[in-house]
């Protein structure tokens, strides 16, 4: 059965009667409810009921003051949305201190409520009048402690919903009934979203029908995105890498991409964003350091904050996506520049004494009210360092991962920065060493897998990435290594945050409306221009004289074949015109968006591609400009596995992918061969900060170099046509070569970069 409240329901209660009296023994006041707006309805007169007019004795009844008013509409809001598939609603008459002036008095309300565990009355835990706090203390009052250390697992799911079946698969229905999970990461990218939607629904029909009916919290890491290994969801808006929202720089407009993500989520069911990263960049050899916002630790903090708020709103609620910042204090640190989750990269280290430059990026966060925090991969490796004020100390820290260390999340996290929201070990750390399955359980390798999380539950975590089998938890408390209390605590937290994203009141979405709501005009639009933005242009050389037809002092004649170099454009546009229709040729070379360039090359110019009858040496010839896109210097660490992590090598030279220089040397050679003044525009796309002396050497004569994170061949075009503005700068100082980054220290921005391409190099473009 399914039963929903439509917003009629406002309007048939709209004259609804508070109680006053002198009594105030009944249910306490919800904390979180004055936070919430509602519009109530109007009496014939247009008078808002209750709104505090005057009654026929000159005074206004307290209940009917604004302030209480206010609670009881957003109580009217909630009501409206609930929705049941297999239990029932019951009404119940609640009771409230007044919110007025004079709290003595009590106001009273009937409203309809979810009776989750079918007995007919309202249990506080079913009571969206209570404080989230209140209501989980209720909950796990009920549970069972399978049901609770069931709370203490966050799994891997892997159903792929099809537009013909969006059926729970066995694996993990088993692991709802008799596992009791409810939280799981989704993997399915590439399902239709209506699909997505109606089996995110499918998941949470499963959960209400249990015994307690509690909900699914479903997770994703960032999917908006692709490149470095991370795939981008289709169907979803299209955006940068962060390294290339970090080109950017702009608090607002991280906070509405944040607002984008939330809602796309939303829309197919997903309420946890997991691998919101705090780290630093500062050591660009680390795999990672491409999904950071940059390296300054002042300007991070700032986009981080502005993303949480993006997500998660001004408060936690129903329309909140739930913010997993990592990794805790920083993995940006990594020593020699190594993954932590491999055995050979399991320390951070801080040479520079700079831990609390990582760490600021995370009080940040924490200001923001983000939900959750993931610990550290690494070991802070012992050393003459400190922060906190000695909170942290290289003298004394114990040498386990981030995970086990009860100084990093209780001293730190949760004394220092009074954090009380979920602690999510990240997926692996329980595992034996290894990469298929992931395994890094650094500094506990001796330990069996319950000592482990024993270790863990003590320093202070309270869930657990990738644990399939919770029977690891129910041992450790078997053998006396955990204690009911701090199970009870985590699963407190748990529930805290379901109830604060009002999954209990409504765990469902509109599965029709899915794609609707996704990659919408508007997010498409704010993607495009993030993108835009995400175009680092770091060499624009002097064009020769005459070049084009133009004078080439760069003065705009309105000539179509001007370069343009007083206004710092990269390739001719006409004053008035958005694109060049003639005077112009072009090749294209390397990573290109084909699809892209078909459709719009005739607004660019002549492109030369296809030119029938030609060589590609002949092509090149006939062309004033050739584009090579190449993807940055990558080679897979053989010891990484299936994650295919990056080896530190940030050259060409070193590494696997040092062929796409030779698309380099080909052009060249042809437009020696042919003689011509054909300008050589490299763009280096993705992956970590790049050397780009080997670009640069003097033979390969590169006319305009430009880098980006996560932008298209569209942004390239349009940027270098001056159809926009470019604006971007580096967020991350570029390496001077593999031997700087290999004496650089780990924790330190700034140090072995190249002496032009620093933190904030690139040019600004204007449109013409």
């Amino acid at each position: 059965m399914k039963r929903a409240f439509s917003l009629a329901l406002v309007a048939a209660i709209a004259l609804f009667a508070l109680a006053c009296s002198g009594d105030s023994t009944t249910n306490p006041p919800a904390d979180g409810a004055d936070a919430i707006v509602h519009d109530g309805g109007t009496d014939a007169d247009g008078v808002v009921p209750g709104d505090g007019h005057v009654g026929d004795q000159g005074e206004v009844a307290e209940c009917d003051k604004p302030a209480n008013v206010q609670k009881v509409a957003a109580w009217k809001a909630i009501e409206t949305s609930l929705e049941v598939r297999s239990k029932s609603v019951i009404k119940a008459k609640v009771s409230f201190p007044s919110a007025a002036d004079d709290p003595s008095k009590t106001c009273e309300v009937e409203l309809s409520f979810r009776d989750l565990n079918g007995n007919g009355t309202l249990d506080p835990y079913e009571n969206y009048t209570l404080s989230a706090a209140d209501r989980a203390t209720d909950l796990v009052s009920q549970m069972t402690e399978a049901e609770k250390i069931g709370l203490m697992a966050h799994v891997t799911t892997s159903d792929a919903p099809t537009v013909a079946s969006s059926d729970v698969s066995a694996a993990l229905k088993a692991q709802i009934d008799s596992g009791q999970i409810r939280f799981g990461k989704v993997t399915a990218h590439t399902s239709p979203l209506g699909a997505r939607a109606s089996w995110a629904n499918n998941v949470q029909a499963l959960c209400e029908a249990s015994r307690l009916g509690i909900p699914f919290v479903l997770s994703m890491e960032p999917s908006h995105a692709d490149g470095g290994g991370r795939s981008k969801a289709s169907g979803f808006s299209q955006w940068p890498l962060e390294l290339g929202l970090g080109t950017w720089g702009v608090a607002d407009r991280i906070r509405d991409y944040g607002k984008i993500v939330s809602k796309e989520y939303r829309a197919i069911g997903v309420r946890m964003a997991l691998s919101v990263s705090a780290n630093l960049a500062t050591d660009p050899r680390w795999h990672g350091s491409q999904f950071t916002f940059g390296e300054d630790s002042a300007k991070v903090s700032t986009l981080i904050a502005a993303y949480v708020e993006g997500l998660q709103g001004a408060g936690m609620g129903a329309e909140s996506v739930a913010a997993v910042v990592g990794r805790f204090p920083g993995a940006g640190a990594a020593k020699g520049g190594v993954d932590a989750r491999l055995a050979k990269g399991k320390y951070l280290s801080y040479p520079g004494n700079n831990i609390d430059a990582h760490l600021a990026p995370f009080a940040a966060a924490f200001n923001a009210k983000a939900a959750a925090v993931m610990p550290a991969y690494g070991i802070l490796e012992s050393g003459s360092w400190s922060g906190l004020g000695g909170v942290l100390s290289g003298s004394t820290i114990e040498q386990v991962a981030a995970s086990f260390n009860k100084t990093v999340v209780t001293d730190a996290l949760r004394t220092h920065y009074h954090f009380d929201g979920l602690v999510l070990a990240p997926w692996g750390v329980i595992n034996d060493a290894g990469v298929n399955p992931l395994g890094a359980p650094w500094g506990v390798e001796s330990m069996t897998k319950s000592q482990r999380v024993a270790k863990a539950i003590n320093a202070g975590v309270d869930q657990f990435g990738g644990l399939e089998d919770t029977t690891v938890i129910s041992g450790a408390k078997t053998a006396g290594l955990i204690t009911a209390a701090q199970i009870d605590a985590a699963a407190k937290r748990a529930l805290v945050l379901m109830f604060s994203l009002g999954l209990f009141d409504n765990p469902y979405v509109d599965d029709s409306a899915a794609a609707g709501l996704v990659n919408t005009t508007a997010a498409k639009t704010a993607g495009q221009t993030a993108m835009d933005h995400a175009i680092v242009l770091l060499v624009n050389q002097t064009k020769p004289s005459g070049f084009l037809n133009g004078g080439g002092d760069g003065t705009q004649t309105g000539d179509k074949g001007n370069a343009g170099n007083g206004t710092m454009k990269v390739l001719p546009a006409p004053p008035g015109e958005p694109y060049v229709a003639a005077g112009c040729s072009y090749f294209m070379m390397g990573n290109v968006d084909w699809d892209f360039v078909f459709e719009s090359s005739a607004g660019f110019g002549e492109l030369t591609n296809f030119l029938p009858g030609k060589t590609d040496e002949e092509r090149i010839a006939l062309s004033h400009y050739v584009f090579i896109l190449l993807d940055a210097p990558f080679t897979a660490d053989p010891d990484s596995g299936p994650l295919e992590l990056a080896k530190s090598s940030l050259e060409y030279a070193t590494n696997a992918n040092a062929s796409v220089l030779a698309q380099i040397a080909t052009a060249r050679a042809a437009i020696d061969k042919a003689g011509k003044d054909t300008q050589i525009i490299v763009g280096i796309v993705g992956g970590r900060p790049s050397v780009v002396s080997e670009v640069l050497a003097a033979n390969n004569k590169v006319g305009a170099l430009a880098v980006m994170w996560g932008a298209t061949t569209k942004s390239f075009l349009d940027t270098l046509f001056g159809i926009h503005s470019g604006l971007g700068t580096l967020p991350v100082g570029l390496p001077a070569s593999d031997a700087a980054g290999a004496t650089q220290k780990e924790d330190v921005a700034g140090d072995g970069q190249h002496a032009t391409f620093i933190l904030g190099a690139g040019m600004s473009l204007t449109t013409f």
